[in-house]
């Protein structure tokens, strides 16, 4: 079971994974006496690349190799967003991580995704609920797949429609979603004839239109 200091209000704890993302059996679990979900976060723990005095690089497992690990990525992440106060860059790992979803004793919100987590932070450099477009479209001309990339501040539903250029529907669907998150249309995509394309997206009041081209 977790302990101290790591079971302190505001402690950024971190567990720690092999190689495959899977919780090493040594890990502590939560939750803490007062009923809080820890830890917080899990990075490579078991079978890291570190640094031996006498070896030069060898391998080792625990979580003091996990934490700083995490502690590194953090502080470059903390250097690109030094107007960010520490729970902020902490809330944008947690959102980025990828058992965010259900976060639970074992894996906390996950592993953390950085690239996410400095997207994240870009959207929120403001107040507005509404930053710019919904999503970012790639690739764009397309192949095999469309991805979407999440701009939009808040976590709601996405409504997408796949248009030919000629207004005849492709495909359409819904989904939750979180700032950051990619959703991928890929059934169906590979199939389709080399040419324009409109995409159009809804979240909340806002629809956007998105122009792609496809091409084998």
């Amino acid at each position: 079971w977790i302990g101290a200091p790591a079971d302190g209000f505001d402690v950024f704890s971190i567990g720690a994974v092999d190689g495959d993302g899977n919780r090493a059996e040594f890990s502590s679990i939560g939750p803490t006496a007062d009923g809080r979900t820890k830890p917080i976060l899990m990075a490579k723990g078991q079978g890291s690349t570190i640094a031996d005095d006498g070896e030069g690089v060898t391998f080792g497992s625990g979580t003091s190799f996990s934490s700083p690990i995490m502690a590194g990525m953090t502080a470059c992440l903390m250097q690109a967003y030094p107007n960010k106060t520490p729970g902020e860059i902490m809330e944008s790992l947690k959102d980025s991580g990828n058992n965010s979803g259900s976060p639970d004793n074992y894996m906390g919100w996950g592993i953390p995704d950085f690239m996410q987590a400095f997207s994240i932070l870009t959207i929120i450099e403001n107040d507005d609920i509404y930053f710019r477009d919904l999503v970012n479209v790639f690739p764009n001309p397309f192949s095999r797949h469309l991805d979407m990339f999440v701009l939009y501040k808040n976590s709601g539903r996405l409504k997408y429609r796949l248009s030919d250029n000629v207004g005849k529907h492709i495909l359409s669907g819904e989904t939750d979603v979180r700032p950051g998150q990619v959703v991928s249309l890929s059934h169906g995509i590979d199939k389709l004839g080399d040419g324009v394309y409109f995409l159009q997206i809804t979240m909340g009041n806002h629809t956007e239109v998105e122009k792609v081209f496809k091409v084998n």
